[in-house]
């Protein structure tokens, strides 16, 4: 029996047409949270792919890439991290710093967008990127956060950074050979 992993197959799939989401749920007592992820995510398909969390009494929702690869941005490809702390944490080697790779931009049409989420690992870019740092939720289903907040704790390489709104922390080697427009 094959078992596959539900946000590689979303991740895969290619709509220019059609909004993708992954939602989490905190609310639900059989949502899986932190979400670990059980394959390498595979190449990011082209059009829009929303991971959308959720935040119920301060908890965050976390989106664990668990040691496999993660978003493979090789296409025209707009990702978006939303209420959502999203990490590398290779629960079966603990001791692996290497693998922290949250995504790969190999497009220079390629965009991520960050709201109120804590991205814990490494964004590089073979090619100039823009990353946003926005104010917009993508989805009205979920309050927008009073103060959104937006961590970034890794090395994000090759980015145009826009700060749109909102809050942004990050440490003094974040934006390697990056800018930050604010």
């Amino acid at each position: 029996e094959d078992i596959f992993d539900p946000l590689r197959l979303l991740n895969e799939k290619s709509s220019k047409e059609h909004t993708r989401t992954f939602y989490f749920d905190l609310v639900d007592p059989k949502a899986m949270n932190p979400y670990l992820v059980i394959e390498d995510l595979g190449e990011t398909g082209a059009g829009a792919l929303n991971i959308q969390g959720a935040i119920v009494s301060g908890a965050r929702t976390i989106l664990d890439l668990d040691g496999h690869t993660g978003f493979d941005l090789a296409n025209e490809t707009v990702l978006g991290f939303y209420n959502v702390e999203v990490k590398n944490s290779d629960r079966r080697n603990p001791n692996n710093t290497v693998n922290n790779t949250i995504a790969k931009v190999s497009n220079d049409l390629a965009v991520i967008n960050v709201y109120n989420s804590i991205i814990n690992g490494v964004i590089t870019g073979s090619t100039p990127f823009t990353m946003n740092i926005t104010n917009v939720q993508p989805d009205s289903n979920y309050s927008s956060v009073e103060n959104p907040f937006t961590q970034l704790n890794g090395a994000i390489t090759n980015a145009t950074v826009n700060m749109l709104a909102g809050k942004l922390e990050f440490g003094e080697a974040t934006l390697r050979g990056s800018t930050l427009v604010a």
